[in-house]
């Protein structure tokens, strides 16, 4: 072997040990943090980061298209041995305020997510996934530069089934119910949001709750209709025994046409199985 050669594999070598020991020591760290508990969920802040930096995986400004390096594969390794065997997996995609809402989706957070789904599914089946999006601070370099924006939780499966309250980009709120009915997870965060938004439609008599049901892709169009507005007035009368006015409270079902998320895997429809309620005034 010449020389050469000697000097080349020896400063492989070297290149691999480093990125090694760096993307063990910061990457969970910093990007994509895997709480180490089932169904704890880690804080993780959204640094911004130079292109050259060659991150495993990263997001250009408005793009959902992720940018990653040949570490990305052990990284992939490291999340699914951290799995297991009931657990199921939350990827959180992180989004800043002005970039631009992408077509069927209600930020480019939950945009990203979904295309983050392509690269770990397989192996993972993707009806152990599912998506949430995170909105965060945008620093001054976020134009210019890639940054990280995403980060992994494992959940139990009681957790991961349990329908979610959650907060749009609008500020509106959506409830998630389970397949094929009008069943959602009974929680004190729930309850206390119903008797917060029922006080404050009784103490505003201006205000209007329109009640939207959908519903996801599978199915007919009819049932989904008729399921969509089922969910829709499962919501309705919950606020109506807590006092508040029919008046201003109106259901209407959408079925399965104005979806959120793509229906072709799992973490999508369970996003399009939802209520969402959305406040205005009467004489707007």
């Amino acid at each position: 072997m010449s020389l050469r050669n000697i000097i080349i594999l020896l400063l492989t070598l070297v290149y691999f040990i480093f990125c090694y020991k760096y993307f063990n020591a910061d990457f969970f760290a910093n990007c994509c943090s895997v709480a180490a508990t089932n169904g704890v969920k880690e804080n993780v802040t959204t640094p911004i980061i130079t292109k050259e930096a060659a991150l495993p995986i990263s997001f250009a400004y408005n793009s959902a298209e992720p940018d990653t390096t040949i570490a990305f594969e052990a990284i992939k390794a490291d999340l699914l041995a951290a799995s297991k065997e009931n657990d199921a997996l939350e990827i959180v995609g992180y989004y800043f305020e002005d970039e631009e809402k992408p077509d069927d989706y209600d930020d480019m957070g939950m945009f990203r997510a979904m295309q983050v789904i392509e690269l770990i599914s397989p192996p993972l089946d993707q009806d152990k996934i599912k998506v949430i999006s995170k909105k965060v601070d945008e620093p001054s370099t976020a134009k210019d530069e890639n940054f990280e924006s995403l980060a992994f939780n494992w959940q139990t499966k009681k957790e991961f089934d349990a329908p979610k309250i959650t907060t749009t980009s609008d500020g509106d709120i959506r409830i998630l119910f389970a397949e094929n009915s009008t069943k959602f997870e009974e929680s004190e965060e729930l309850e206390a949001y119903f008797d917060g938004l029922a006080e404050k439609l009784k103490g505003d008599k201006t205000l209007i709750a329109y009640v939207v049901g959908h519903t996801d892709k599978t199915g007919n169009a009819s049932a989904n209709q008729r399921l969509s507005e089922s969910r829709a007035r499962k919501i309705r009368r919950i606020l109506r025994n807590r006092g508040v006015s029919s008046r201003q409270l109106k259901p209407i079902g959408r079925g399965m046409y104005q979806s959120i998320a793509p229906n072709d895997n799992e973490a999508g429809k369970r996003l399009n199985r939802r209520v969402e309620i959305k406040l205005d005034t009467i004489d707007k």
